[in-house]
């Protein structure tokens, strides 16, 4: 990739900052990306997968998708479900930002080289997160997806019976098919579920699905989701969502009380 511009998307101070100081460190042209951007760059990238006003990792995805060069993802402190997705989106790379400086060096001049940018623990977190979960997420069609945040709306079985269309004996086996295909007994426990893989974001508003979801969801032509718009109801639970907390965090058993109907 000699010679290419590095284009960097972040927030615009981080974004301009960094490829200051990248452009110091590297002796070649690094430059900040729009946030509003559409189109691919036409060059490697560094792209923020994580903030408010920064869809980086679905963008990324599309992106990689029209671009023959190296896209990797950075953030703060990477969740296992992101570094999972950022596999799954066929990134090049997902560096966490508080590595030091020399090592987050290491990681672009890789990327610039067209070799993997991973920071290795997210590398070991994605593997994990493969092992644990993967092919259980993987056989999840759109309507399970769609459903299992439903359940997340609080909704006795009645309203999600209404919602779904089905009648209440169908809207309770196909909540039934969804907790086989989670592996999980009940639905206090998918719920839980959900909120522990950090597949959801959970405000004031309602529930959606976190930005790693929508673009997994969006590489596989299943990008139809979003909010319902219905208060959620959560649980108190630990904040399991970083690297350093997954051996527990993957080896929790799911013991919930059976489902209330």
């Amino acid at each position: 990739m000699a010679g290419e511009i590095l284009w960097v998307m972040e927030a615009p101070t981080i974004a301009t900052a960094l490829a200051r100081s990248l452009t110091e460190e590297l002796g070649g042209p690094v430059r900040p990306l729009p946030l509003t951007a559409e189109a691919p760059p036409p060059g490697p990238a560094l792209v923020g997968i994580r903030g408010p006003d920064v869809w980086g990792m679905t963008r990324a995805a599309v992106w990689k998708r029209r671009s023959a060069f190296p896209i990797a993802g950075m953030a703060i402190a990477p969740t296992p479900l992101e570094a999972w997705v950022a596999g799954e989106i066929d990134l090049d790379g997902l560096v966490d930002l508080r590595e030091p400086w020399p090592l987050f060096l290491q990681r672009v001049k890789a990327l610039l080289h067209g070799e993997p940018a991973w920071t290795p623990e997210l590398w070991g977190a994605r593997q994990a997160f493969e092992q644990a979960w993967g092919e259980r997420l993987r056989r999840l069609r759109v309507k399970d997806w769609s459903r299992w945040r439903d359940l997340m709306s609080g909704r006795p079985i009645k309203g999600l019976a209404r919602w779904w269309g089905l009648s209440r004996q169908g809207a309770m086996k196909a909540a039934l098919r969804l907790y086989r295909r989670l592996g999980v007994p009940d639905r206090e426990a998918a719920v839980l579920l959900a909120q522990q893989l950090c597949v959801v974001r959970i405000s004031e508003t309602g529930v959606q699905w976190t930005e790693a979801v929508e673009a997994y969801l969006g590489k596989k032509g299943m990008g139809l989701l979003g909010t319902d718009g219905v208060p959620a109801q959560t649980h108190s639970i630990p904040s399991l969502c970083s690297p350093s907390n997954f051996r527990e965090w993957s080896s929790l058993r799911l013991k919930q009380p059976a489902d209330r109907h």
